[in-house]
């Protein structure tokens, strides 16, 4: 027989029961949570931690790109890489030896590892042209009145790097100059203006400043940057100087697997070509902390996964 009082103490502990299932219940909901926004939370650092250390990597390496292997007869450092950087130093060991030693001190400092290593297997090789004498115009060693148009780069699969420096230009009775990528790019037109073309359109205040990579850059006058462009670089194309003798200034341009540009041989300190070279070297970056490893594969100048 149920009774007053046991009818009481079958409800209390039904109550207490219950209390304790939904206790477990929200202490079961947040184990399961928990782990889930710390993992997201983790994950998000680590991206950013990636892309930080690769946004780094590209810079180091770049510098050493340019100023290891690439130190010229007139000690410039240019963006490209003979097969060795000197008797007994391939550019890919002094890359190695240099992630080693990033890699012990960024392990010294955290948990994470980071190495990065040269791919030569996906490396473009190509030809350097440079000039550095910002009182000669934008036509080769031969140049002759008669000859204003110049093809700097021919049938190139690539364009790394195209820097110019630009200190005069084109009178108003002159012809524009013009840096043309013909095969179905665009161009850029210097006149008594400014510059102009390829979505760009900057006044004229000498000197006039190009820079781009994969033919996608800014142009900055003698003020500000005043404008990007984007050349469109087909995947074979000549780029071509014309009306070169209405322009002086200096330039480095590297072609992916062009063709000779007349120049070879040139005995003049202002105006060189470089046959044979890597002109825009592949890297590998490994990142390492104990939750995580991450590799990615990176050409210097453009294509993220080559």
């Amino acid at each position: 027989m149920v009774t007053t009082r046991s009818r009481g103490q079958m409800i209390l502990i039904m109550s207490v029961l219950f209390a304790v299932t939904v206790l477990t219940t929200v202490v079961l909901l947040n184990t399961l949570h928990a782990p889930a926004n710390v993992n997201t939370e983790r994950q998000a650092s680590n991206l950013g931690d990636i892309e930080r250390v690769e946004g780094q990597a590209a810079d180091d390496m770049e510098r050493l790109f340019q100023v290891h292997t690439s130190m010229n007869r007139t000690g410039e450092a240019l963006p490209y890489a003979a097969e060795s950087g000197g008797p007994d130093d391939p550019f890919g060991d002094v890359v190695n030896n240099t992630s080693e030693l990033n890699a012990a001190l960024s392990a010294s400092e955290s948990g994470a590892a980071v190495s990065v290593s040269y791919v030569e297997g996906r490396s473009q090789e190509g030809m350097l042209v440079r000039q550095n004498n910002s009182t000669q115009n934008f036509t080769h060693r031969g140049y002759s009145p008669s000859e204003q148009n110049w093809t700097v780069l021919e049938s190139a699969d690539g364009l790394p790097r195209l820097s110019m420096y630009v200190t005069d230009g084109p009178d108003a009775s002159d012809p524009p100059f013009e840096v043309v990528v013909e095969g179905g790019g665009g161009k850029l037109t210097f006149d008594d203006d400014g510059v102009e073309g390829a979505g760009v359109d900057c006044d004229l205040a000498y000197p006039i400043r190009v820079d781009a990579t994969g033919g996608v850059g800014t142009v900055s006058n003698a003020t500000d940057i005043c404008g990007e462009f984007d050349l469109g670089v087909p995947d074979t194309f000549n780029l071509t100087f014309e009306n070169g003798s209405q322009a002086e200034g200096t330039y480095t341009i590297s072609g992916v697997e062009a063709i000779d540009t007349d120049i070879e041989g040139n005995t003049f300190d202002w105006q060189q070509q470089y046959d044979g070279v890597v002109v825009n070297p592949a890297f590998r970056v490994q990142y390492t902390d104990p939750s995580i490893t991450h590799r990615s594969t990176f050409r210097l100048y453009g294509e993220s996964s080559p």
